[in-house]
């Protein structure tokens, strides 16, 4: 019996041993997340948790090659692990609308009047596209990853003046890879009451042999953010209302498309460019045989067009480099009509090069229906060396190497 009672306190010592082991083990694991880190952990929880939500916020996208600056409105569900969402955005007077709900994204710009939309049946809506940039704050982990940097500095206030509810992450990482030296930025700020985000800043820049490589920022900053463990209804609501809206739109205008441009569908590009005599901005007349240089770019864009702008933007820089016994670029508007306001939008952006209007008959001839096109041409020969559809995001070097090549030949 002795032995029996024996053995039974043994067991429970042990139990008792193992239970206040595992207890210095939490409290151990504990201290190594401190206090003011674990409201970054709580923040990302919160975000990664949510069913639903609605975020307002400015969103600054700097990079060597374009700038953004948008103010957003962002509706999301989360539904089945797929994320559905209603995104505005609005960048001076352009006004775009995003939605993706039933498997389809659809997508309208408004820009003086002029219109460019989407439609497309997809499960990954952001693939290949700007748009991705709008989830980042939902699809990355920004409050937590910054805390395995390199140097990290954790405050509550800011100075002046002084606020208890605030806490800031500043983070900074240096690192080495593919022959390039790269430095990270990020800086956080959260509401220590409610746990949610305020700002959040992401830098990255690199240098290939002391040079700069390349610089680029994302920069949120949130006007009012709620966010919801269930499905919120009415943000629900919003998002197939907006996709109801917005289809309604953009079918009869994809129908119209394809009844006028089914004979060019497919067309191929030709091998060499067709002349053209048209209209410049500025009111004199343009001949494309009166190009003197090496070589010709011509860029077809419209104002409203969001691919085309980063396009343009990064065709400024390129037109900076070359002489006109080099290259030569040119601007080929294709949709608007009012010289006054692409005159305004050219200034504004600081195009140097010359703007072509009317130039809808040429970019048809082509068979261009949607924008973005490129091409460069040959002057001395007419030969078409290469074109281009769409915005890429390596665009300012990848036109560089190869307008280069094409001079050093």
């Amino acid at each position: 019996m002795n032995s029996h009672i024996k053995d039974g306190v043994i067991r429970i010592y042990s139990i008792l041993s193992f239970l206040i082991l595992l207890v210095l083990n939490n409290n151990s694991f504990a201290q190594n997340i401190d206090g003011d880190t674990l409201y970054f952990y709580k923040a990302q929880e919160k975000l990664d948790n949510c069913t639903s939500g609605i975020i307002n916020y400015k969103l600054n996208y700097v990079t060597s090659n374009f700038e953004l600056y948008w103010d957003v409105e962002l509706y999301f569900i989360r539904n089945n692990n797929k994320l559905f969402f209603y995104v505005k955005q609005l960048e001076d007077t352009m006004v775009s609308e995003y939605v993706f709900y039933n498997d389809t994204i659809l997508i309208f710009a408004e820009y003086d009047n002029n219109t460019t939309y989407f439609k497309e049946y997809t499960n990954n809506p952001f693939n290949g596209n700007i748009r991705r940039v709008f989830t980042y704050l939902l699809d990355e982990h920004n409050l937590t990853n910054f805390i395995s940097y390199d140097q990290v500095k954790l405050f509550d206030t800011i100075s002046p003046p002084s606020n208890d509810s605030i806490i800031i992450g500043l983070a900074s990482e240096s690192t080495k890879a593919n022959g390039l030296d790269g430095y990270y930025n990020s800086k956080i700020v959260l509401n220590k009451n409610n746990f949610n985000l305020i700002s959040c800043f992401n830098e990255v820049v690199a240098y290939k042999d002391s040079s700069l490589f390349h610089k680029s920022y994302k920069e949120y900053l949130i006007d009012t953010i709620s966010l919801y463990y269930d499905k919120n209804q009415d943000i629900e609501f919003i998002i197939s209302s907006k996709y109801d809206e917005l289809n309604k739109i953009i079918i009869p205008c994809l129908e119209f498309d394809k009844e006028a441009n089914i004979e060019s569908t497919n067309k191929e590009i030709p091998k060499y460019a067709y002349e053209w005599k048209l209209p410049q901005v500025n009111g004199d007349t343009l001949y494309s045989d009166s190009i003197n240089s090496k070589i010709m770019v011509v860029d077809f864009y419209y104002m409203s067009c969001a691919p085309c702008i980063l396009a343009i933007n990064d065709l400024i820089k390129l037109d900076s480099l070359y002489n006109e016994n080099e290259v030569t670029f040119i601007g080929a508007n294709v949709v608007d009509n009012d010289t006054s306001k692409i005159n305004t939008f050219l200034q504004k952006k600081n195009v140097k090069y010359r703007n072509i209007i009317n130039a809808k008959s040429l970019s048809d001839k082509y068979g261009f229906h949607s924008f973005p096109q490129i091409l460069i041409i040959d002057t001395e020969t007419n030969e078409i060396l290469y074109h281009f559809s769409g915005y890429r995001s390596d665009e300012f070097k990848h036109y560089k190497d190869i307008l280069n090549t094409l001079l050093d030949e």
